[in-house]
């Protein structure tokens, strides 16, 4: 956990850096200068999910490519995710999902997510 966790943080360290928000690209750069999805092969994507009022969209997503289907998708729509969103929010931590049928996939998966304020 400890990688994923400096992975995540990393995250929220380009956010926090950039409050305006940032695009598709900055989002993708940032994967590719980390070289995440080639160094820790267990991980097989990494998003990013805002909130829309009670919805919770998944906004990026890299690799996109096959995956398509899970970008614009309201996680809170999908069992068992809002209550898994919420507590992360709450606790402040970086928290790991009980197993999922992912979207993309439809396999079962686990998220690894960590809040930003």
């Amino acid at each position: 956990m400890f990688l994923t966790s400096y992975i995540l943080r990393g995250l929220q360290a380009l956010w926090y850096r950039h409050p305006e928000g940032i695009d598709n690209n900055q989002f993708k750069l940032y994967l590719d200068s980390m070289n995440i999805l080639n160094d820790f092969p267990g991980i097989s994507s990494v998003s990013f999910v805002r909130t829309e009022g009670q919805k919770l969209i998944t906004a990026y997503l890299e690799p996109l490519t096959g995956r398509e289907a899970a970008l614009g998708l309201d996680q809170a729509s999908q069992p068992g995710r809002k209550e898994f969103f919420d507590a992360v929010r709450d606790s402040g931590q970086i928290l790991s999902s009980p197993p999922y049928t992912l979207t993309t996939t439809n396999r079962p998966g686990f998220f690894l997510t960590g809040p930003l304020y």
